[in-house]
């Protein structure tokens, strides 16, 4: 629900402000709903949009796995003290996934 009402704001904010901005222009008094869509939907911004989905994504499915994980890991660890850090192991290669996503996700906003 949180990301649906996300991605709504991330479509309407960019239309409601290039709309603001063209009323404030007194030259080009004749810019029509087409062309605000058009300046929104260009490469860059839908290249941003994918970019933002594709975390929102992997974050989502990093924080089930490591949820699931870490459940496992106290109710292995409740049975066997000695275990603890083994289990440990298996948290920190999921949080890696996630800062690895990170890490690309910065990676392809600098290319664009």
């Amino acid at each position: 629900m949180v990301l649906v009402i996300a991605i709504i704001i991330m479509m309407a904010l960019p239309i409601a402000t290039m709309e603001a901005e063209a009323n404030d222009s007194t030259s080009d008094s004749n810019t029509t709903i087409g062309d605000v869509i058009g300046k929104v939907l260009s490469e860059r911004n839908v290249a941003f949009f994918i970019i933002g989905i594709m975390i929102a994504i992997v974050l989502s499915l990093v924080a089930l796995a490591l949820s699931r994980a870490a459940s496992a890991a106290i109710g292995a660890v409740a049975e066997k003290p000695e275990i603890a850090s083994s289990t440990l192991i298996y948290i920190v290669f999921i949080e890696a996934i996630a800062i690895y996503a990170l890490i690309i996700a910065l990676m392809m906003l600098t290319m664009l």
